[in-house]
């Protein structure tokens, strides 16, 4: 299947293992289903154009695109800082949405390009949904990892730019490789680089310098190592990046505040962009005289995650309205054999991936906790969220089956995008038996602190091992203490 945009599936395809050393690893699984809903609705529809992006459906999709590569950001700079300047993290945010909402209509105009055959006559749904099927694991599968991987190392050299400044006047830079087998000649070529924080090769030869490129760059002192030539350091930066594919990573994170390439395919290229008050990225008309529909349809859907920042405690609570109203008459609970205390609604989902861990994880709580209920709720779709599995003591509740720690951040997003006010974290799903970082758990409970002070969420199981642990909402707080209390309380509860 051949890409509408030359030059993607090449660049993605280029470079050595993931930072972590295995391609994806901490990629959080995408939902599928945001897809599923836009391609069915594109082939009623007949087509795709730009103003798709702002319905429910099609900004639901760059979300959840946006949703996987917000948390690699998050994971790159909080690697390196705990309470990053709000500014500095709104550009980051902002150049991730943005890619978000390109990569999303380059994606759509491929789907597009499928719903008819030579004759333009529209193909059968069957034939149609199994090439968007190839195309779908493509673009959020396989493009998605390298464009997290690289998203995760983009960020962190960003927020040790913000760092770098601070000591520039008695350190220099130094670039480093991984130093193993896996480096690519022309990366080895600037290990060992040392120059001062504000030389101009930084300007362009700021780690990563390609897909799943693994350098980094670290501060040493002054006078500890002899300092590079310059404009040999140039030279060889040219020559590492000098393919089209990697010419594109010739930026700088910190300076420009943002993860991704200004020139990736993706993006338009127009000078106009310039003056766009979103940033370079944005494009206007070919005639420069409007901003075109894409730019158009973006604003408006980062005009509407804008605006709901400003009460999602109050979109909360209206999906959970929804979902209690949408329940009414659906099936009736009957308790659990192995537990009085699980009552299971008769039309819950009964999938062989929900039902069994939804009643595992259930029945761990109910055995850590004596007083508490639980429910099984019935299967309610709402605005293509996944239901809700449970009420636990009457509260809306979801389980997230994650498999380390930085699954925390997604599962609490998606949570809140539910309505519930109770989160599960569930290591049992993929880690039972298996070593979990309770120290990072605890910081990326903390990192929600806010979801807990303005009353959207109430408190969050942590469930490992066939232990759990309960960290109520008036804990979690904006302290130095706080990562320690959490930690204390995972524990002791969980080992």
């Amino acid at each position: 299947m051949k890409s509408l945009y030359n030059g993607i599936e090449k660049p993605y395809t280029l470079g050595s293992p993931s930072p972590e050393g295995r391609a994806g690893e901490g990629l959080p699984p995408f939902d599928d289903s945001f897809y599923d809903a836009v391609v069915n609705e594109l082939y009623g529809n007949g087509g795709y154009t730009p103003d798709y992006l702002t319905t429910p459906n099609g900004s639901a999709l760059i979300g959840e695109t946006n949703r996987v590569l917000m948390d690699a950001v998050t994971k790159g700079v909080s690697s390196i800082t705990e309470e990053p300047d709000p500014t500095f993290s709104a550009a980051l945010a902002q150049n991730t949405f943005i890619f978000s909402g390109f990569k999303t209509h380059q994606e759509l105009q491929e789907v597009n390009s499928l719903l008819h055959d030579k004759d333009g006559k529209l193909r059968p749904f069957d034939e149609f949904k199994r090439d968007v099927d190839k195309l779908g694991k493509e673009y959020n599968q396989n493009y998605l990892r390298a464009e997290y991987n690289h998203a995760v190392q983009s960020a962190q050299m960003a927020a040790k730019c913000q760092e770098f400044q601070k000591h520039k006047d008695f350190v220099n830079l130094q670039y480093r490789t991984a130093n193993d087998e896996r480096v690519r000649a022309e990366h080895a070529a600037l290990h060992g680089t040392t120059l001062p924080v504000d030389d101009k090769f930084w300007t362009k030869y700021l780690p990563p310098l390609g897909w799943n490129c693994r350098c980094t760059v670290v501060e040493v002192l002054k006078d500890s190592y002899p300092e590079s030539n310059s404009d040999e350091a140039v030279r060889a930066g040219d020559s590492a990046t000098s393919r089209p594919a990697e010419k594109i990573f010739r930026f700088n994170p910190g300076k420009e505040l943002k993860v991704f390439p200004p020139k990736h395919p993706y993006l338009p290229k127009l000078d106009k962009c310039k003056t766009c008050k979103l940033g370079k990225n944005i494009g206007l008309s070919a005639n420069g005289e409007s901003m075109c529909s894409v730019c158009s349809a973006l604003q408006q859907c980062m005009g509407k995650t804008i605006e709901s920042k400003k009460d999602k405690k109050k979109e909360n609570a209206n999906m959970r309205k929804r979902v209690i109203e949408e329940e009414k008459g659906k099936g009736i609970y009957k308790p659990s054999e192995e537990n009085p205390r699980l009552l299971v609604n008769t039309e819950c989902d009964t999938s062989k991936d929900e039902l069994p861990n939804n009643t595992r994880c259930a029945l761990a709580m109910l055995e850590a906790f004596k007083d508490m209920e639980i429910k099984i709720r019935p299967n309610v779709i709402i605005d293509h969220l996944k239901n809700a599995e449970y009420y636990i003591n009457g509260l809306l509740a979801d389980r997230k089956g994650v498999d380390g720690p930085d699954g925390v951040t997604s599962g609490f997003v998606k949570a809140i995008d539910q309505g519930c006010q109770v989160v599960v974290i569930d290591f049992d799903r993929y880690k039972k038996g298996q070593w979990v970082d309770y120290n990072l758990v605890a910081r990326n409970i903390k990192r929600r602190h806010q979801d807990f002070e303005g009353g959207i969420i109430m408190e969050c199981y942590v469930v490992h091992n066939g232990n759990v642990a309960r960290i109520p909402g008036c804990i979690v707080e904006n302290t130095d203490d706080c990562i320690r209390n959490i930690k204390g309380i995972l524990i002791q509860r969980l080992k």
